[in-house]
């Protein structure tokens, strides 16, 4: 596997956006790369809103980790990698250790990172 960090937007800011609630209850992982999906990523899972992104420069990655009884749980992006020709994106979902106070309520955590583009085909995969 070839290093990518490269591909990690560093040049625009905000590159972040994470949570503890959105509107998308179940698991997923998203590759966004043109204005119409960001738009309707963003009304889909958080009412929209969407921030300014050049699509001609950089795409997203969008994690959801699907509905949590707890508070303390979040996405982890490791930096991007090369296998087998693709660039991929890989996540990790954190969860609170055992003797963690935390809050509970119904959760529904998301990251969202933007990346530089490239012209590799592009997978994310969660990692543990």
């Amino acid at each position: 596997m070839k290093n990518l960090s490269s591909l990690t937007a560093v040049d625009v800011s905000p590159a972040l956006w994470e949570g503890a609630n959105c509107s998308i209850s179940a698991p997923a992982a998203r590759v966004i790369r043109d204005q119409a999906a960001w738009e309707k990523l963003w009304e889909e899972a958080l009412g929209g809103g969407a921030p300014k992104v050049d699509f001609n420069k950089h795409f997203a990655l969008a994690v959801f980790i699907g509905v949590r009884n707890t508070g303390g749980y979040g996405v982890e992006f490791l930096p991007p990698t090369e296998d087998e020709g693709k660039a991929v994106l890989g996540y990790r979902v954190q969860a609170p250790a055992a003797s963690s106070f935390v809050i509970q309520a119904f959760m529904q955590p998301y990251a969202i990172r933007l990346y530089r583009t490239t012209s590799l085909p592009v997978e994310a995969r969660q990692r543990n």
